[in-house]
């Protein structure tokens, strides 16, 4: 067999197989290649199928806020957090109810637009909503041991005069100074007993005392027909098997005279007769 000269070597791989394909990395710095091995790249598909996905990661990220941001860049940051608008939030006005409180439609939708301009969340404002809700239930309640506390004072130290001197006092007021009934209600003074009769007895030197039977309210000092209204619909909620209908629907139970003029007494608060024509 004769050997040829200047015979072309045989492709790489034998048998006619393509050539290898050249390593795609050879351009790349050498401290790069140890990390395209480490993530397994094959090829550059591979690097910017990664790279697209750490996109789409980074895109979803809440930038931190800084000091310097100006109003716009709260604004977006917001977005994140906040519901698209004031009315989206989910409070629970029913709780207002649970308390005897009447929801002003005004105040709660401050409430709201406050919440959203501050950018909070849902859960936040809903978290604020019921400690305030807590807060007004304390004060509530403190309020009604108050009157509860002067118009036992009250009861102790007039005896039978206290409805007459009651209405006197209130009298007073009307005629005094009719401007400071709802600084009184508001303020609490009207619970304070030293302060009732400080105005009984300014009735006592105007001539107040005689005051007509229905010119003021039966009520210790102080309390609104609205008041009342809530007591009686907090009540009427109340168990069937508590200690305020035992002691209202039993004519034998210990309480029971104490309660029912009490229960009398709020309606006429609440729903007072209408003057005669």
């Amino acid at each position: 067999m004769r050997l040829l000269l200047n015979q072309e070597a045989p492709p790489a791989g034998g048998n006619g197989a393509p050539p290898a394909a050249p390593d795609w990395t050879t351009g790349l710095p050498d401290d790069a290649k140890p990390f395209v091995q480490a993530k397994g790249w094959k090829s550059p598909a591979d690097a910017i199928t990664s790279y697209r996905n750490l996109e789409k990661v980074l895109g979803n990220n809440i930038p931190k806020p800084q000091p310097t941001w100006k109003d716009e860049e709260w604004g977006e940051f917001y977005k994140h957090l906040r519901p698209e608008a004031p009315d989206k939030y989910d409070l629970p006005l029913d709780a207002l109810k649970q308390i005897g409180v009447e929801g002003d439609p005004n105040r709660i939708s401050k409430w709201r637009e406050n919440f959203h301009k501050h950018g909070l969340s849902d859960r936040q404002a809903k978290a604020i909503w019921n400690d305030y809700l807590a807060e007004e239930a304390e004060i509530i309640k403190a309020e009604k041991q108050s009157r509860e506390v002067a118009e036992m004072k009250l009861r102790n130290d007039w005896g039978a005069k206290y409805d007459t001197n009651l209405k006197a006092a209130q009298a007073a007021v009307e005629k005094v100074a009719p401007e400071l009934k709802h600084f009184i209600t508001q303020s609490g003074l009207g619970n304070h007993p030293e302060f009732v009769k400080l105005f009984h007895s300014i009735a006592s030197k105007i001539g107040e005392d005689k005051a007509t039977p229905g010119s003021g309210s039966s009520q210790q000092f102080g309390m609104q027909p609205a008041d009342a209204e809530a007591e009686i619909n907090k009540l009427k909620s109340s168990p069937l098997d508590g200690d305020f209908w035992k002691a209202l629907k039993n004519a034998d139970h210990p309480k029971h005279k104490e309660t029912a003029a009490r229960w009398a007494e709020l309606h006429k608060i609440a729903f007072p007769p209408k003057a005669a024509a």
